[in-house]
């Protein structure tokens, strides 16, 4: 749980967001694209307050400011604020955070192991940490859907199981709450391209 994230969002527009984020390597956070751009006007983030380990308004485990001068504030491009198949982005901070917060890892998995699968969505409702489970229910090529319960601020939250052997695993990054058509929510799927691309650029191991 330390880990995750609380996110304080201010958009150059003046626009301003809240959220979830996760570590994933020492340096490395992953959270939906809209947290890295404005989903009413497109305008890039300027600010990303990242608090770890909230036990109340004054306490916490750890808080960094990433800004577009000392952090890499990454969305897709084809990602101007509204499209779910592009919809992640990651901050890359200028310190090791993740030493003290602990990190996930990635999981790049078939449609035929994660149809079903048993996951947790935990992320922060405001200063709440909050955790739903439940099971995937469908996959397409970047979404995922899952019958989990989440607030609306949980968005860039983890989508994760639990594996006995290696531990925390990260399968998608939830972003949308609940469709009226199919009545789920749904993540941005991690697949192999996206860890083998963070490795190319040296953000996770």
């Amino acid at each position: 749980y330390s880990a995750i994230a609380h996110l304080d969002i201010i958009f150059s527009c003046g626009c301003y967001d809240a959220g979830s984020g996760f570590m994933v390597s020492k340096n490395c956070m992953l959270t939906m694209g809209h947290s890295t751009i404005c989903k009413n006007h497109g305008n890039d983030a300027t600010s990303i307050t990242a608090t770890f380990g909230i036990q109340s308004n004054s306490s916490y485990l750890a808080q960094l400011i990433a800004t577009p001068s000392n952090s890499v504030i990454y969305h897709n491009p084809q990602f101007t604020g509204n499209q779910k198949n592009y919809d992640y982005g990651y901050v890359v901070f200028n310190t090791n955070i993740g030493n003290t917060t602990g990190w996930f890892g990635l999981a790049s998995r078939s449609d035929s192991v994660l149809d079903g699968m048993s996951v947790s969505v935990t992320g922060y409702d405001q200063l709440v940490l909050k955790q739903g489970n439940g099971k995937i229910t469908s996959t397409a090529t970047n979404r995922i859907k899952y019958d989990v319960d989440t607030s609306e601020k949980q968005s860039g939250a983890p989508v994760y199981f639990n594996d006995p052997s290696i531990g925390y695993l990260v399968v998608g990054i939830h972003t949308h709450g609940t469709d009226l058509i199919n009545w789920k929510n749904s993540g941005w799927r991690i697949t192999s391209t996206f860890i083998n691309e963070l490795r190319t650029l040296g953000y996770v191991s």
